[in-house]
């Protein structure tokens, strides 16, 4: 909630601050632009997918995986989010250990 009534937010300096941050990437070479690559690539191959539906790596990037095809799955929004970035990367490759 706003401070004041007339509190507008800055959001060209919130993004300026998040990026010197760290928390986000520019370019063609952020995650961001590799995630909305892979998504691309997928729908390519296997038609377009329905709201609701993340692409997913099967082996994450930073457990060596890549963008190919036959590393991408779709999965439900909530499956995907609920085991991926929020409990750490390399989370199913730990299953049955």
């Amino acid at each position: 909630m706003p401070s004041s009534p007339n509190y507008k937010r800055d959001l060209k300096q919130e993004r300026k601050t998040a990026i010197a941050r760290g928390e986000t990437s520019v370019g063609s070479d952020s995650k961001d632009a590799r995630r909305h690559r892979a998504r691309r690539k997928y729908e390519k191959e296997h038609g377009k997918l329905p709201p609701g539906v993340d692409v997913d790596h099967k082996k994450h990037m930073e457990d060596g995986g890549s963008d190919s095809v036959k590393n991408l799955r779709a999965r439900k929004v909530r499956a995907n989010r609920s085991d991926n970035d929020h409990k750490g990367h390399n989370n199913h490759s730990k299953k049955g250990k």
